[in-house]
């Protein structure tokens, strides 16, 4: 993906040098040389920085056994992998203290791993990029990208329809219900990985659920939760999106 935005950008400056504002650095002239550069420029966007903590403390806050079921943990380097599952195992067991595990080191580890080459039965490649970086890239370089992936509606739809025990005949109702709240709270979030953790998020619950039925807790959220309103409550669209999908909000 890093090759291709690379050349995307190649082949409008080519053909239209007009393009090219005069302050702006050069464009690398190779995909590696640009996948450096990127990164670089990445790791001083304050906005990217804040969304890859975010998901690293999700990460961190998750069941187990759910981790390699997210797309973006599960194209990490390995080396990575183990680092995080090994953190999540001791906060989950209460030997670490989510809150003085040393964040910024992990998002410096999670940035190096975009640049560390990976190899398999004898061809070379890097970590695929998620949507993280891809609407970093976007907002750096100025191009525009829908970031919710049709995927996540499939996914949120099929969650809620099981949730609330509807057939899998009615599931394109359930789609018809959550995609309206998908659509606006990407359209209501100040940024698109405020849109993109809240749909990662309401998943979690969602997937939480549906592996521990009889376990009540799961079923259940305080909305004054300071994780919940971080990642969900307080974002434009959020609680409607939890609504769409079989959540209900009582009083207590």
């Amino acid at each position: 993906m890093m090759h291709a935005v690379w050349l995307g950008l190649s082949s409008l400056l080519k053909y239209y040098p007009s393009l090219k504002v005069d302050e702006e650095p050069a464009l690398a002239a190779s995909a590696g040389e640009f996948r450096r550069d990127a990164v670089e420029l990445m790791r001083k966007d304050g906005g990217y920085r804040e969304a890859v903590l975010n998901q690293l403390q999700l990460w961190l806050s998750v069941d187990c056994d759910l981790l390699f079921g997210l797309e973006d943990f599960f194209v990490l380097p390995p080396s990575l992998q183990s680092v995080v599952v090994d953190l999540n195992q001791q906060v989950q067991l209460g030997g670490a203290d989510p809150s003085l595990v040393d964040y910024e080191e992990l998002v410096e580890l999670y940035m190096k791993s975009l640049l560390e080459e990976q190899e398999d039965s004898g061809k070379k490649f890097f970590m695929p990029l998620g949507e993280l970086e891809l609407d970093a890239l976007c907002r750096i370089y100025k191009i525009r990208l829908q970031v919710i992936k049709t995927e996540s509606l499939e996914l949120i739809a099929e969650g809620s329809r099981r949730m609330q025990d509807v057939s899998p005949e009615d599931e394109e109702h359930v789609k018809r219900s959550v995609a309206p709240a998908l659509k606006e709270l990407e359209e209501k979030s100040s940024c698109s990985e405020d849109a993109r953790e809240a749909v990662d998020t309401v998943l979690l619950y969602l997937n939480n659920i549906l592996d521990s039925r009889d376990d009540h807790k799961f079923r259940s959220i305080r909305a004054g939760n300071a994780g919940f309103q971080r990642r969900v409550g307080k974002k434009e669209g959020g609680c409607d999106l939890m609504a769409s999908v079989g959540f209900t909000r009582e009083t207590v």
